[in-house]
């Protein structure tokens, strides 16, 4: 049997924005040299803004000082508005001569000129990294809220305080029909609203009444002195229809809730969907301020260069003259000559690992190594750039919790769901409900499409929600 060939992974394509030829030239040169693909180049602003619409590269280097009418940060401003590009600018500027417009034009970062390759490709991949998480966080974020949003029940996510802080579309559309007839303030039930203050306001009316008991059970649940607290709405002559409201716990003590109100009269109750919003992603970084080594071929650290000491795993009077593997943990010693070994051998090496308990914690960095060539006779020497990556590690960390959380809610949910595909209708995942409710096993299951189910099943459980899937 043959299998298809995967074609090999294109280079980033970088669009080069500079007005003088011969330092274009050059700096596509070293583009080529560092593995990337230069596009362009553009030699004004205008050019830069429809170059960058037409070829849509990976990243935009870019001179802040260009002639003509749109210099280079009105055109990094165009590119991000109307692309979501990200640029790099080059400039003579160093970080507090920065102008303040150039700040504000959203950059990735910046290179002073002039500079070496590996400033170079180290602002480049912070760039490109840097973009790529920020589109996987948007893309993370949306599956959330798609998710949330197709789940017919009016669901409100509140705070250890019972202040709402995510509500799902039907929950907002719920709140403005209300409003719309008279029946309700949008405002008490939006995000950032005190909904369990606002209950606590209709109970003092009637202390007997939904509203005491909804209270009641979210208060209980946000206290953990209940596991879950589920109440119905019967229909009045005001409600015609009859509504579930059920108020579980979110996550560990001191979390929240989730509060649901479930149509039943047309459905069952529905899945009530659990949900945090993720971290933000931290803001524009300038520069990162990376530790900066200068190694022999034995591992000996010769010199070294940091803004923050707090960073460097023993003082400089103590790790200066020793070897690498008299300074760090056996493990990241290891590291860190297999990428001095390495640039020796290519001339450089980047994307080692290496993890280091320091007093404030630990911490990650990730090697960049350069080989410095040295005059016949000299000892070959290394520049060691160490970039504390903590922070993108935690990140990485908390992404995987958030889809865990949503593989949790999916697999605990007391009601039946399913995931199939949208072309073939044939089931890719089903939860634990469904598997009881339907009498299948999960394999019988992965082994049907919807057609297969018996007909006499749908009509004993119509409601059955439904989570479809392209893929």
């Amino acid at each position: 049997m043959t299998h298809p060939t995967v074609p090999a992974a294109s280079p980033p394509t970088i669009l080069v924005v500079e007005d003088e030829a011969i330092v274009a030239r050059d700096i596509r040169q070293q583009l080529v040299e560092l593995g990337y693909q230069p596009v362009g180049p553009a030699g004004s602003g205008e050019e830069a803004v429809r170059l960058a619409g037409e070829l849509r590269p990976s990243l935009v280097l870019m001179d802040i000082r260009l002639a003509g009418a749109m210099d280079g940060i009105d055109a990094a401003h165009a590119i991000h508005m109307q692309f979501g590009l990200p640029v790099v600018f080059l400039t003579a500027f160093s970080g507090d001569d920065m102008p303040a417009r150039a700040k504000g034009a959203f950059p990735y970062g910046y290179i002073v000129k002039p500079f070496a390759e590996r400033e170079l490709r180290t602002v480049i991949e912070m760039a490109l990294y840097r973009h790529g998480s920020e589109a996987r966080l948007r893309q993370s974020e949306a599956f959330g809220r798609a998710v949330l949003d197709s789940i017919e029940a009016q669901i409100a996510v509140l705070d250890a305080h019972g202040v709402i802080v995510a509500v799902n579309e039907a929950w907002r559309a719920c709140a403005q029909a209300a409003a719309a007839v008279g029946g309700g303030d949008p405002t008490l039930t939006g995000v950032g609203a005190d909904y369990l203050a606002a209950c606590q306001a209709d109970a003092v009316v009637d202390p007997t009444g939904d509203a005491a008991r909804t209270h009641h059970g979210i208060l209980v649940v946000l206290e953990r002195r209940l596991p879950r607290f589920s109440m119905e709405y019967p229909r009045t002559p005001q409600q015609p229809r009859s509504f579930v409201m059920s108020a579980t716990p979110l996550g560990a003590p001191g979390q929240g809730a989730v509060v649901a109100h479930t149509d039943i009269t047309a459905r069952k109750l529905a899945e009530i969907a659990l949900q945090r919003k993720e971290q933000d992603l931290a803001a524009t970084l300038a520069a990162v301020p990376d530790l900066l080594f200068e190694m022999d071929g034995e591992g000996t650290y010769l010199a070294y260069h940091s803004l923050r000491t707090e960073l460097l795993a023993a003082p400089p009077e103590v790790f200066l003259g020793r070897l690498v593997s008299e300074v760090l943990p056996p493990e990241a010693a290891a590291t860190s000559m297999a990428a001095l070994r390495e640039a020796g051998v290519h001339g450089h090496a980047s994307g080692q690992q290496i993890a280091l308990a320091l007093p404030q914690g630990q911490k990650w960095f990730e090697l960049s190594v350069a080989r410095r060539e040295a005059a016949p006779g000299d000892a070959v020497r290394f520049m060691v750039l160490s970039r504390d990556i903590t922070e993108r590690k935690h990140s990485e960390q908390a992404q995987r919790d958030g889809e865990a959380r949503y593989r949790e809610l999916f697999d605990s949910n007391p009601e039946p769901m399913w995931v199939y595909e949208l072309e073939t209708l044939a089931f890719l995942a089903v939860n634990n409900a469904a598997v009881a409710r339907y009498g299948y096993s999960r394999d019988e299951f992965l082994a049907m499409t919807l057609r297969d189910i018996r007909p006499e099943r749908l009509r004993v459980f119509p409601s059955c929600p439904l989570i479809t899937s392209k893929h």
